[in-house]
Protein backbone atom coordinates (compact mmCIF):
# COMPACT_ATOMS: atom_id res chain seq x y z
CA UNK A 1 0.00 0.00 0.00
CA UNK A 2 1.42 3.33 -1.07
CA UNK A 3 1.72 5.95 1.66
CA UNK A 4 0.49 9.50 1.17
CA UNK A 5 3.54 11.66 1.87
CA UNK A 6 1.29 14.72 2.12
CA UNK A 7 -0.56 13.39 5.15
CA UNK A 8 -0.13 15.63 8.19
CA UNK A 9 -1.47 14.09 11.39
CA UNK A 10 -1.79 17.52 12.98
CA UNK A 11 -4.17 18.58 10.19
CA UNK A 12 -6.22 15.36 10.29
CA UNK A 13 -9.60 16.33 11.74
CA UNK A 14 -10.09 13.34 14.09
CA UNK A 15 -6.65 13.94 15.60
CA UNK A 16 -7.20 17.69 15.88
CA UNK A 17 -10.60 17.43 17.58
CA UNK A 18 -9.36 14.83 20.07
CA UNK A 19 -6.36 17.03 20.83
CA UNK A 20 -8.57 20.09 21.40
CA UNK A 21 -10.96 18.02 23.54
CA UNK A 22 -8.03 16.79 25.61
CA UNK A 23 -6.71 20.33 26.09
CA UNK A 24 -10.18 21.52 27.14
CA UNK A 25 -10.59 18.61 29.52
CA UNK A 26 -7.17 19.11 31.11
CA UNK A 27 -7.67 22.87 31.34
CA UNK A 28 -11.02 22.64 33.08
CA UNK A 29 -9.86 19.76 35.28
CA UNK A 30 -7.51 22.22 36.98
CA UNK A 31 -10.62 23.58 38.70
CA UNK A 32 -12.50 20.46 39.73
CA UNK A 33 -9.50 18.29 40.61
CA UNK A 34 -7.28 20.79 42.38
CA UNK A 35 -9.93 22.99 43.99
CA UNK A 36 -12.68 20.47 44.71
CA UNK A 37 -10.89 17.12 44.83
CA UNK A 38 -13.19 15.32 42.43
CA UNK A 39 -12.33 13.28 39.35
CA UNK A 40 -13.52 13.77 35.78
CA UNK A 41 -16.11 11.01 36.21
CA UNK A 42 -17.33 12.55 39.47
CA UNK A 43 -17.55 16.01 37.87
CA UNK A 44 -19.63 14.70 34.99
CA UNK A 45 -21.94 12.84 37.36
CA UNK A 46 -22.39 15.84 39.66
CA UNK A 47 -23.14 18.11 36.70
CA UNK A 48 -25.62 15.60 35.27
CA UNK A 49 -27.38 14.76 38.51
CA UNK A 50 -27.54 18.45 39.40
CA UNK A 51 -29.18 19.34 36.10
CA UNK A 52 -31.60 16.40 36.25
CA UNK A 53 -32.25 16.74 40.04
CA UNK A 54 -32.81 12.97 40.36
CA UNK A 55 -31.75 10.26 37.98
CA UNK A 56 -31.53 6.53 37.64
CA UNK A 57 -28.04 5.15 37.11
CA UNK A 58 -29.02 3.89 33.64
CA UNK A 59 -30.13 7.43 32.69
CA UNK A 60 -26.73 8.73 33.73
CA UNK A 61 -25.02 6.25 31.41
CA UNK A 62 -26.84 7.92 28.51
CA UNK A 63 -26.61 11.47 29.85
CA UNK A 64 -22.85 11.36 30.52
CA UNK A 65 -21.81 9.09 27.62
CA UNK A 66 -19.95 6.89 30.10
CA UNK A 67 -20.26 3.12 30.47
CA UNK A 68 -22.30 1.63 33.29
CA UNK A 69 -19.24 0.46 35.25
CA UNK A 70 -17.79 3.99 35.36
CA UNK A 71 -21.17 5.41 36.33
CA UNK A 72 -21.70 2.82 39.05
CA UNK A 73 -18.23 3.27 40.54
CA UNK A 74 -18.49 7.06 40.25
CA UNK A 75 -21.82 7.08 42.06
CA UNK A 76 -20.38 4.96 44.85
CA UNK A 77 -17.40 7.33 45.26
CA UNK A 78 -19.79 10.29 45.42
CA UNK A 79 -21.90 8.47 48.02
CA UNK A 80 -18.72 7.78 50.02
CA UNK A 81 -17.89 11.51 49.86
CA UNK A 82 -21.45 12.35 51.01
CA UNK A 83 -22.11 14.26 47.78
CA UNK A 84 -24.82 11.94 46.47
CA UNK A 85 -27.66 10.03 48.07
CA UNK A 86 -28.90 6.87 46.45
CA UNK A 87 -32.11 4.94 46.75
CA UNK A 88 -32.35 1.28 45.84
CA UNK A 89 -35.79 -0.08 45.08
CA UNK A 90 -36.79 -3.32 46.81
CA UNK A 91 -38.63 -4.68 43.77
CA UNK A 92 -35.56 -4.14 41.54
CA UNK A 93 -32.23 -4.10 43.39
CA UNK A 94 -30.41 -3.18 40.16
CA UNK A 95 -32.42 0.02 39.81
CA UNK A 96 -30.67 2.83 41.66
CA UNK A 97 -31.96 6.40 41.80
CA UNK A 98 -29.58 9.16 42.85
CA UNK A 99 -29.78 12.80 43.82
CA UNK A 100 -27.32 15.33 45.16
CA UNK A 101 -27.08 15.56 48.93
CA UNK A 102 -27.09 18.97 50.63
CA UNK A 103 -23.28 18.90 50.43
CA UNK A 104 -23.48 17.84 46.76
CA UNK A 105 -25.94 20.64 45.91
CA UNK A 106 -23.62 23.14 47.58
CA UNK A 107 -20.71 21.88 45.49
CA UNK A 108 -22.84 21.94 42.32
CA UNK A 109 -24.01 25.50 43.01
CA UNK A 110 -20.41 26.60 43.50
CA UNK A 111 -18.86 24.64 40.65
CA UNK A 112 -21.33 25.30 37.82
CA UNK A 113 -20.80 29.09 37.78
CA UNK A 114 -17.03 28.40 37.74
CA UNK A 115 -17.52 26.06 34.78
CA UNK A 116 -19.59 28.62 32.88
CA UNK A 117 -17.02 31.34 33.61
CA UNK A 118 -14.16 29.09 32.46
CA UNK A 119 -16.05 28.26 29.27
CA UNK A 120 -16.75 31.92 28.51
CA UNK A 121 -13.06 32.77 29.03
CA UNK A 122 -12.13 30.01 26.59
CA UNK A 123 -14.47 31.39 23.93
CA UNK A 124 -13.38 35.02 24.30
CA UNK A 125 -11.26 34.46 21.18
CA UNK A 126 -14.38 33.80 19.08
CA UNK A 127 -16.96 36.29 17.90
CA UNK A 128 -20.60 35.50 18.66
CA UNK A 129 -21.14 34.38 15.07
CA UNK A 130 -18.02 32.17 15.11
CA UNK A 131 -19.19 30.55 18.34
CA UNK A 132 -22.68 29.93 16.93
CA UNK A 133 -21.28 28.48 13.69
CA UNK A 134 -18.86 26.22 15.60
CA UNK A 135 -21.68 25.00 17.84
CA UNK A 136 -23.96 24.26 14.88
CA UNK A 137 -21.13 22.57 12.98
CA UNK A 138 -20.29 20.30 15.92
CA UNK A 139 -23.96 19.35 16.20
CA UNK A 140 -24.11 18.53 12.49
CA UNK A 141 -20.97 16.41 12.77
CA UNK A 142 -22.38 14.56 15.80
CA UNK A 143 -25.57 13.82 13.87
CA UNK A 144 -23.57 12.61 10.89
CA UNK A 145 -21.49 10.31 13.09
CA UNK A 146 -24.67 8.87 14.63
CA UNK A 147 -25.95 8.21 11.11
CA UNK A 148 -22.66 6.66 10.00
CA UNK A 149 -22.44 4.28 12.95
CA UNK A 150 -25.67 2.63 11.77
CA UNK A 151 -23.75 1.19 8.83
CA UNK A 152 -21.28 -1.65 9.10
CA UNK A 153 -18.64 0.33 7.25
CA UNK A 154 -18.54 4.09 7.63
CA UNK A 155 -19.38 5.82 4.39
CA UNK A 156 -20.95 2.74 2.81
CA UNK A 157 -24.55 3.74 2.42
CA UNK A 158 -27.13 1.39 0.97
Amino acid sequence: MKQDNNFDLHEFFPYKIVRVADLVSRGFSEIYIKEYGISRVEWRLIASIGSLETAFAKELVEHTSMDKVKVSRGIQKLVDKSLVEKQVFENDLRSVQVSLSVKGKSLYNELIPRAVKWESELFEVLSASEYKEMYLTLNRLAQRLEYMKDFEFAGEET
